[in-house]
């Protein structure tokens, strides 16, 4: 007799066990397609944050005629001031593209110090530079950069004596010009000025004092920052971040100025806006 208990059931197609597989076959490609789903959304994740991260800094902007049916903020011609009705707005300089430009002192200049016990003074009327600058991307980071010496012009000690004369040695009096400097902006939008090479800032000879301790030559050092006052302003203050020191004395940089396309500030404005702006 045939036993039955000893054969193996087999479920004819479409029978329970059947439907059973096909279900967990369903169920497995859910699943892969669920995981594929999850991997596709956070890779358009990191993309979106990505692009937002790219939009940290500043950038230098130049002035340019306002384009036909634009959206941006106008200014007047050389977007010196906003202007619902103005013929210009600012674009971002080429990235990675040196543009020389005029840096023009828009107030005075002072240099504060104390030598040999006495508090020292040095006012200067200008400031003038013809720096090559040009935004960088940094990884995610947009920064300006640019290089060149600065020249302080009308330059006179105003404290304690003005007795007193100063000037680069040997150079004429009452004009006082920097090493060459490289500066870089931050993530606030300060400027960090320091010297190209070594340490020293700019070196300058006093002659002519009553006080027989400042007269001779004398090195500043260190760095001096200038904060983002406005986009078209920077301003050295007792509290902009500068550290330099004048004959081994901390000393205070004071003053404004402004990049512009052409020298004495007679051209279009450059503005430092922030990145994505």
């Amino acid at each position: 007799m045939l036993d039955t208990a000893r054969l193996r059931h087999v479920d004819k197609p479409g029978g329970p066990n059947s439907t059973t597989k096909e279900n967990d076959d369903m169920s497995r490609r859910r699943s892969i397609i669920g995981v594929l789903t999850v991997i596709a959304l956070c890779m358009g994740a990191i993309g979106v944050t990505n692009a937002f991260a790219e939009q940290t800094g500043y950038t230098l902007h130049e002035c340019v005629a306002k384009e036909t049916g634009g959206t941006k903020v106008l200014y007047t011609a050389n977007c010196a001031e906003k202007n619902t009705g103005g013929t210009a707005e600012t674009k971002p300089i080429v990235t990675e593209k040196p543009v020389e430009v005029a840096a023009t002192g828009t107030s005075s200049f002072e240099l504060e110090t104390t030598i040999a016990g006495v508090e020292v003074t040095i006012t200067c009327t200008g400031l003038e530079a013809m720096p090559k600058v040009q935004n960088v991307l940094t990884g995610e980071f947009h920064h300006v950069t640019d290089e060149g010496a600065t020249t302080f012009t009308g330059c006179t000690v105003t404290k304690p004596l003005k007795s007193c004369v100063v000037a680069n040695p040997g150079k004429a009096k009452g004009t006082l010009t920097t090493v060459n400097l490289k500066s870089d902006t931050t993530a606030t939008g300060s400027t960090k000025f320091e010297p190209a090479s070594g340490t020293v800032f700019i070196e300058i000879e006093f002659s002519g004092c009553t006080v027989s301790a400042l007269n001779g030559t004398k090195s500043v050092t260190g760095t001096a920052v200038s904060a983002r006052e406005t986009a078209t302003t920077q301003a050295f203050t007792a509290t902009s971040g500068s550290t330099l020191k004048f004959g081994g004395q901390t000393a205070m940089l004071t003053g404004k100025y402004h990049l512009a396309t052409t020298t004495g500030g007679s051209g279009t404005l450059l503005h430092l806006d922030k990145a994505g702006e």
